[in-house]
């Protein structure tokens, strides 16, 4: 998996992942 394809999952999960609590290793 790509991190663009991670990044989407995430966003699939919850939203916009840059204002959760626990921020993936997205950054």
């Amino acid at each position: 998996m790509t991190n663009a394809q991670l990044t989407l999952i995430q966003i699939d999960n919850y939203g916009p992942w840059t204002v959760t609590p626990k921020p993936r290793r997205e950054v």
